[in-house]
């Protein structure tokens, strides 16, 4: 199955997560299937916006800041793309109000 953009046809899959807006907003669940390659992308972010993402904890029932390295995972000015592979999860992202429409795009094979 494949899908045609401006004309050209394309076998990914692309889907919007987040609509471009100011507002802020929380994504439902994503779950990452470990033989899936995710590509996450964003609009353009102002200085000292994030997009964070959030884990679902399954033994405590509550989502917590998804962590690799010590360091929270997130999308920033300059840092708009993100892509995961071999990952079993259960994700959201959070967007909050932000000073241009920021949308939030997620590709990955059908």
């Amino acid at each position: 199955m494949s899908q045609v953009i401006e004309g050209v046809k394309v076998f990914e899959k692309h889907a919007v997560v987040i609509e471009a807006q100011t507002t802020a907003e929380t994504t439902d669940l994503i779950e990452l299937r470990n033989h899936i390659n995710y590509s996450f992308s964003c609009s353009t972010l102002g200085v000292g916006e994030e997009i964070l993402v959030e884990i679902y904890d399954v033994s405590k029932s509550a989502w917590k800041p998804y962590m690799v390295d010590g360091y929270d995972l997130k999308l920033a000015k300059d840092y708009e793309q993100l892509h995961l592979r071999q990952v079993s999860a259960l994700i959201r992202f959070v967007k909050p109000v932000t000073v241009a429409s920021v949308g939030l795009v997620v590709s990955h094979p059908q």
